[in-house]
């Protein structure tokens, strides 16, 4: 995939002397852009995925009797939680650096 601009070119007297095509490739920009869209919908499942996973264990954790048990549930919890910030830190610094102009080139 390719952007062109054409641009006319004239003289410090207003004449018309041609023009300038300018196309650049975005092929790259095209395949980032889907693997970030990608990765956004691999990211959004994970956290739903490991919440759903939390909110489980928190219901055993509200029916268990066995103490054991219960540090075993607890941890896993924990575990899921730290992963979920872990998640959220990589997803918020990815989202901040996208923001970011491009150099120029």
């Amino acid at each position: 995939m390719a952007n062109a601009v054409i641009t006319a070119v004239f003289d410090a007297g207003g004449e018309l002397h041609g023009f300038v095509k300018v196309t650049r490739d975005e092929t790259d920009r095209k395949i980032a852009e889907n693997n970030r869209r990608q990765l956004d919908v691999i990211a959004d499942t994970t956290v739903r995925g490991i919440f759903s996973a939390g909110l489980a264990l928190h219901s055993a954790l509200g029916i268990n009797t066995d103490p054991r048990i219960a540090d075993r549930l607890e941890d896993a919890i924990n575990i899921l939680d730290a992963t979920l910030t872990q998640i959220r830190t990589i997803a918020i610094s990815r989202t901040t650096t996208r923001d970011l102009p491009e150099p120029a080139t």
